[in-house]
């Protein structure tokens, strides 16, 4: 979302999910690899949505101005654990979605929504400190802009350690 995004969207050979609730951009020879099928998948984030595609690349997030806690990542990574905690991640049933697709036609897709209850609880602040602890996140500052560079590969690899030793980032 945002000005950089709306540009970014709007240039030639840029390729967009339709999943309405958590649409992704790509560009290039993977494009629509990346992007395709999106509105297919129950879960918004989870296993072949763009961002499992983003891990098998060995993608990398970058934050320019941003929050690191605006990471749309961290649902992969929830989703990773969803079966390990002792809470529901998602609602029981999915909830029907209209969208538009690119020829303009009215459809419906069925898509898992996070529960109030996982809202609540989450706590990325957890994650944050332990991503800064193993110095996983590479930080530099342009001017007054901000940016922060985080592998996938590796915040994957900080969650599964993580999960091993029974940490999660919830409350």
């Amino acid at each position: 979302m945002g000005i950089i995004s709306e540009t970014f969207r709007r240039r030639a050979g840029v390729q967009r999910s339709l999943h309405p609730t958590h649409p992704i951009l790509a560009f290039g020879p993977r494009a629509q690899w990346i992007v395709g099928d999106h509105e297919k998948c129950l879960y918004p984030c989870g296993v072949a949505t763009p961002f499992d595609k983003l891990y098998q690349l060995g993608g990398k997030v970058l934050f320019f101005n941003a929050s690191f806690f605006t990471l749309t990542f961290f649902h992969y990574l929830e989703e990773r654990i969803k079966d390990r905690l002792d809470f529901s991640l998602f609602f029981p049933d999915p909830f029907e979605v209209p969208f538009i697709d690119f020829e303009g036609h009215r459809r419906t897709m069925q898509t898992y929504v996070y529960t109030l209850e996982a809202n609540r609880r989450r706590r990325p602040q957890v994650l944050r400190d332990e991503f800064d602890e193993q110095n996983l996140v590479r930080q530099h500052r342009l001017g007054n802009s901000r940016f922060e560079l985080i592998a996938t590969e590796d915040a994957v690899r900080c969650l599964d350690s993580m999960a091993a030793r029974g940490i999660y980032f919830y409350e």
